[in-house]
């Protein structure tokens, strides 16, 4: 089956499609012979078609509850597929969880009970880390940044742009560990 940007069609046309390949399918195979066939596939496609619908006429829900009615909808679906859509919803719960927590600016300790609840204790744990991480080259930035705006401003308007680049190469050779790391930095400084 297309997926609806390839079909191009809304999910009332979608679903009439889907019913027309399933009436195909029953009349050329059988009921029997295409349920055995086509029961996985058509149990998918009856998900998308319903998450479709949901997202077009829930459209006041918060994330968490659009997650939540989704899971409803995926009970249903067979074990294979079922897993993939589930492990979808909890990366999709967890970032919203994370994303809520830290707008109430949650400490690292809420963050991995929130986590360890959702992905259990070892993924929290790798999450935290990734978190100290992220925070520590964030600061390493904003100390290129500030560095190099202060130096910037230090040699004033009549600065030559041999001396910016000697600058930067001299900030980057402080801050940067490797050259990934020089051109992320090097970056930032146009954000």
């Amino acid at each position: 089956m297309q997926n609806s940007a390839q079909l191009g069609g809304s999910p009332a046309e979608l679903r009439e499609t889907f019913k027309q390949v399933q009436q195909l399918r029953r009349d050329i195979f059988g009921s029997t012979h295409a349920d055995s066939l086509f029961k996985d596939e058509e149990s998918y496609m009856e998900f998308s078609l319903n998450s479709m619908e949901l997202n077009k006429t829930q459209t006041g829900q918060t994330e968490l509850e659009n997650i939540a009615s989704l899971r409803a909808l995926a009970i249903n679906l067979p074990e294979s597929h079922r897993k993939v859509v589930e492990e979808q919803l909890v990366q999709r719960e967890l970032d919203e969880r994370t994303a809520l927590l830290k707008q109430e600016d949650a400490n690292a300790e809420e963050l991995r009970i929130m986590r360890e609840q959702l992905i259990g204790t070892e993924a929290a744990e790798r999450l935290g880390q990734l978190d100290v991480q992220r925070e520590q080259w964030q600061q390493r930035v904003d100390g290129f940044k500030q560095d190099y705006q202060q130096g910037l401003a230090a040699m004033g308007a009549e600065a030559s742009e041999e001396d910016t680049q000697a600058l930067m190469q001299s900030l980057l050779d402080q801050h940067a560990q490797s050259e990934p790391e020089r051109k992320r930095m090097k970056s930032a400084l146009r954000r």
